[in-house]
């Protein structure tokens, strides 16, 4: 089964063991793939839902669009370079912001490739529909360029607000540069502080900030939110505020700009994760552990 596919939550109920409700749904290293549009995106937060009893938790990893744009920022250039195949169907534009690190300046090869979408007609930075080739040494994206394995960027306000739609309320988001070590204290959004992980050098601390952890619970159907027409391209914070680690040490409640800041230039934001993540399989199936 694929996590894309349109009939996913009818073929996971016909298996006996999920006929249940569940007290936890993952997707890890995953989710951004169903980025591709808001129909996508949305449909698989609703499965999510749906095989949740209320109370349970949905969480993972995903990559941080906000960072990933960031390090563009900061060191990358604009080029183009052949149209290539994308998961939600069609091909990338010509146009892509592009940022390679690779030895000897850089200990292991990271390549960051970010691609107008739909033939061009959506533009770097959207909120939907942005493919992104991802390519890191010692992961399975690892080669990625030649295989012109995509997926998409996932905004952390995005990802909150169809989570809302679908009655999931956020329990934190969190740089995993910055998440608890085990047993530790701190990071992780309640109010310990910042992490120092152990073994986590600058290069690998900026790979990690490309990702963050996020954790949703399933309320009732009082506490259950949905988005209004106006709402569709506009990510919005939660109602309330999610605590997430800031900079410096800080413990901060903050909103991160989304989108709609993006459009004006690439803006810098935020941290981000960890350095195994799912990637499609060559033809575009996310089913692959990173």
């Amino acid at each position: 089964a694929s996590m894309l596919q349109p009939d996913l939550l009818s073929f996971l109920r016909g298996q006996p063991a999920l006929r249940a409700s569940a007290d936890a749904v993952t997707v890890q290293f995953a989710v951004q793939y169903a980025f591709g549009s808001e129909e996508t995106a949305s449909r698989v937060l609703g499965v999510a839902s749906a095989l949740l009893r209320e109370g349970g938790v949905f969480f993972g990893v995903a990559p941080d669009a906000q960072n990933i744009l960031e390090l563009l920022d900061a060191k990358g250039e604009d080029r183009s370079v052949a149209p290539v195949s994308i998961p939600d169907g069609g091909t990338s534009g010509a146009s892509c912001r592009e940022v390679h690190l690779q030895p000897p300046s850089h200990p292991f090869s990271l390549l960051l490739r970010l691609m107008a979408g739909a033939g061009g007609d959506t533009p770097l930075r959207s909120e939907f529909g942005a493919p992104l080739l991802f390519s890191l040494e010692d992961t399975v994206t690892a080669g990625s360029e030649a295989d012109l394995c995509t997926e998409f960027l996932c905004y952390r306000e995005t990802l909150v607000r169809l989570a809302a739609r679908h009655g999931m309320r956020p329990l934190e988001l969190t740089s995993l540069a910055d998440a608890d070590t085990a047993g530790g204290k701190g990071g992780g959004g309640q109010g310990g502080g910042k992490s120092n992980r152990p073994g986590l050098g600058p290069h690998e601390r900026l790979v990690a900030d490309l990702y963050f952890s996020f954790a949703f619970v399933k309320e009732g159907a009082a506490g259950a939110t949905t988005s209004t027409a106006a709402s569709a391209h506009q990510p919005q914070a939660p109602s309330g505020s999610w605590r997430e680690t800031g900079g410096g040490g800080a413990d901060a409640e903050r909103s991160r700009g989304g989108p709609a800041e993006a459009r004006d230039g690439w803006q810098r934001h935020g941290h981000s994760s960890d350095r195994h993540r799912r990637s499609p399989d060559r033809r575009g199936s996310p089913d692959r552990r990173r």
